[in-house]
């Protein structure tokens, strides 16, 4: 497992981690989490990254900002057959459409059975990630956690959490804890391609 954090989250290092992941086995599962600020201009989202100081520019934002273009690529690129990218970022809805249109050999795998691609997004392409200091966490975070802890088990209750059972379960735990928390609803964006897989276990 490798990350970057803060002053190292630039986006060359993000891209270098991607592609660490085109050297994988193809059974394997990637899973791509990545939280921080996200801005979409001229009908394109961008994952700030650490060396943009002015992300209200768009100028600097289509010079030093991830996009959705960019993840796109990075994801299609990916060895694994199996693949979980987890948006925490305002607006990050508006990168969904544009990454779930695969193409290329990632395309091809996906008329495997043992394929699938699943991406969830904080947000829908308007709004707002909510953060709350007493939950210690973006309420979408927050949701992620409390799921992959065994609260998004409901389809055959054997402790393991699959890839869609904690989809479904943060879709409808956001607006929820959004509305009580903030007065404000907020909605994730998610898509499931193929194969639904588990992404936890039971602790033993």
């Amino acid at each position: 497992m490798s990350h970057v954090t803060n002053q190292k989250a630039t986006k060359q290092s993000i891209l270098d981690l991607f592609r660490t992941l085109r050297h994988v086995a193809q059974q394997d599962i990637a899973v791509i989490y990545m939280a921080g600020h996200g801005v979409s201009a001229d009908n394109e989202w961008y994952f700030v990254s650490h060396e943009i100081e002015r992300p209200d520019k768009p100028a600097q934002l289509k010079r030093k900002g991830l996009s959705s273009k960019e993840l796109k690529k990075a994801i299609e690129a990916i060895a694994a057959n199996r693949v979980f990218l987890i948006l925490d970022a305002c607006h990050s809805g508006g990168a969904v459409s544009p990454i779930k249109d695969f193409q290329g050999m990632k395309a091809l795998r996906m008329m495997a059975r043992s394929s699938g691609v699943h991406i969830l997004a904080a947000t829908d392409r308007d709004q707002f990630a909510v953060e709350l200091a007493s939950l210690k966490h973006g309420i979408f975070t927050f949701s992620l956690l409390k799921g992959l802890d065994g609260k998004a088990d409901k389809k055959q209750g054997d402790g393991a959490v699959s890839v869609q059972e904690l989809m479904h379960y943060v879709e409808k735990t956001v607006p929820a804890l959004s509305r009580r928390y903030a007065n404000y609803a907020q909605f994730p964006t998610a898509h499931s391609r193929g194969y639904d897989f588990d992404i936890a276990l039971p602790s033993k």
